[in-house]
C-alpha cells in the first residue's frame, strides 16, 4: 500500500502538458508552466501542444532559466478524431518529428 510519503518521493514528470498555443484545450504560457513546474520541484516537464511545436522557444527559454528539464512534444491529430502523443528524443528526434507535423499540416 502506497502512504502520501511514498507518493511524494517518487519523482513525477508530465508527460502531456498544452499550453495557451493550443486553442480551446490548453490555458497557461509555456512560462506558467515551467515556472509550476520549479515550484513544485519536478525536475522535467513536457510541453505537447496540439499539431505543432507553438510555444516550444520560449518554453526552452524558460525551463533553461528555472532548472528545469524540458521535453518537447506534440499532441497529433490522427484520422477518425484521435490523438496521440509523441515525443521527440534529442535533436534528431525533434526534426523527424517537426518533419512529421509539417507533413500532416501541409498534406
Amino acid at each position: 500500500m502506497w502512504s502520501i510519503e511514498t507518493v511524494k518521493s517518487r519523482e513525477f514528470t508530465h508527460l502531456h502538458v498544452r499550453s495557451g498555443f493550443s486553442y480551446g484545450f490548453g490555458t497557461s504560457t509555456p512560462e506558467e508552466l515551467a515556472e509550476a513546474a520549479a515550484t513544485m520541484n519536478t525536475k522535467n516537464l513536457a510541453l505537447t501542444d496540439r499539431d505543432g511545436f507553438y510555444g516550444v522557444p520560449r518554453f526552452l527559454k524558460a525551463t533553461g532559466e528555472l532548472g528545469v528539464s524540458p521535453i518537447v512534444g506534440a499532441e497529433v491529430s490522427t484520422e477518425g478524431g484521435g490523438h496521440l502523443v509523441l515525443l521527440a528524443e534529442g535533436t534528431k528526434g525533434y526534426r523527424s518529428l517537426s518533419k512529421l507535423i509539417t507533413s500532416y499540416r501541409c498534406g
